[in-house]
């Protein structure tokens, strides 16, 4: 199964932080802008400002984190409704890679206020912390089978006759995919809304498999539609969608 994770926005409560990298730049769709902490608490609060639904939390480009982490959720700031408990993010990330710890939470949670704590006294760093509700999807809607993964190379090159060289940028992780079988109700209800609230300017979290826990470093991205989103009807209460997605940052 694929997930499809818009965030909620989000204000902060409270959350050890430096002062070129507060906490509120975790809440900004632009690589460059990072959450950092001090190294002596790994811990943030965050308040999503009402009891909004969400069943997925995650954090991008993360690196030097520990090897545990743990989310509560709460109506209060003493997020004592729903507990984790340490969950591992020991899973190997490939080289040129940031982080990315994802948790599928057991239910769909509505409470207000969210904590998010990593283990270890390191500082850290995170790009973007999304905490939203996936799209709905059957065994039947799900990411085809002719879904492709690219690697876009940013860098800027000049030739001539015999020779070329590159300002180097970045290369970026893009999928072109494709999703069948959307029922009318939840194309209306889901999908529909949520086009329309990210077009081509919000980004949102992708996982190809959301089984498959070893693929997620690899696959996973957090990004911006690329092309003209658009769907298509195949057959009565069914409809096909197609997207590229491309990240934000490696």
């Amino acid at each position: 199964m694929a997930l499809f994770v818009r965030p909620l926005n989000f204000s902060v409560v409270s959350g050890d932080a430096t002062a070129a990298g507060p906490v509120s730049n975790a809440n900004i769709d632009a690589a460059g802008l990072v959450w950092r902490t001090t190294g002596a608490n790994n811990t943030v609060i965050l308040d999503l400002g009402t009891a909004a639904k969400y069943d997925t939390i995650a954090l991008i480009g993360v690196e030097n984190a520990g090897t545990t982490a743990r989310i509560q959720t709460g109506t209060t700031t003493a997020t004592s409704t729903y507990d984790t408990a340490n969950f591992s993010i020991t899973d190997p990330v490939p080289e040129g890679f940031t982080r990315k710890i994802i948790k599928r939470l057991d239910t769909v949670r509505t409470q207000r206020y969210v904590k998010i704590t990593l283990g270890g006294t390191n500082a850290i760093t995170v790009q973007r912390i999304v905490i939203g509700k996936a799209l709905p999807l059957t065994d039947l809607a799900g990411v085809d089978l002719d879904a492709e993964q690219s690697f876009i190379d940013q860098s800027t090159q000049y030739a001539g006759n015999g020779w070329e060289s590159y300002d180097e940028l970045p290369v970026l992780m893009q999928w072109k995919v494709s999703v069948s079988f959307i029922g009318d109700v939840v194309w209306r209800n889901d999908w529909t809304p949520f086009y329309t609230a990210v077009g081509k300017k919000r980004a949102f979290l992708f996982v190809p498999d959301s089984d498959d826990v070893s693929s997620w470093q690899a696959e996973a991205i957090f990004g911006r539609i690329k092309n003209e989103a658009n769907t298509k009807i195949q057959a009565y209460d069914a409809r096909r969608s197609e997207l590229v997605i491309r990240a934000l940052a490696p």
